[in-house]
């Protein structure tokens, strides 16, 4: 088993079962023109520069845990995978948690972000990387329980290494 299986454990599961303040806090603001909890399911495609360039598949799960009326919390997993150069099939998956300013209020909710993490390789070499990110996005609620999410992730994988992903999802987002 991977030495940050637990970190991945603690990313995925975490927010599902967090602490009781966050879910107070949660129920004080329904009806309100404030954050709320919610998750996303993303996918979309991603441009890479790794050992090899092109245009892969990516999909992620993000949790959204709003700290005050301005600032989300966001840790999530991700999925990629793709091929190198030499046609060797590398698959990651990518826990990473960031911080995310959401300014604006209402069903319409552009965001910027960073972050960090690390990718977790399912398939090829051995070690695994740390990775940093800046996202830009949208939230826009439908109805009180849904919305879509569309976001352009700018991903440094072992982030002095030169290889990058650009990844542009779109989702369903639930509260």
């Amino acid at each position: 088993m991977s030495p940050h299986a637990g970190i991945v454990a603690l990313l995925v599961l975490g927010p599902l079962v967090g602490p009781r303040a966050l879910r107070a806090q949660d129920d004080r603001d329904r009806g309100r023109d404030r954050p709320s909890r919610a998750i996303s399911l993303v996918a979309g495609p991603s441009s890479y520069k790794l050992s090899g360039s092109g245009t892969t598949f990516t999909a992620a799960v993000r949790f959204d845990l709003p700290v005050g009326r301005l600032f989300i919390v966001e840790p999530g997993i991700g999925y990629l995978g793709y091929r190198t150069t030499f046609q060797q099939s590398i698959k990651y998956l990518l826990p990473e948690i960031g911080l995310q300013f959401q300014p604006v209020r209402g069903p319409v909710r552009p965001y910027l972000g960073v972050g960090a993490g690390f990718s977790e390789y399912l398939t090829g070499p051995g070690n695994s990387p740390g990775t940093v990110h800046a996202a830009a996005g949208v939230r826009a609620w439908l109805t009180r329980s849904y919305g879509l999410r569309a976001e352009v992730r700018l991903r440094g994988l072992d982030p002095f290494s030169g290889q990058r992903m650009t990844d542009f999802t779109i989702g369903l987002s639930k509260r």
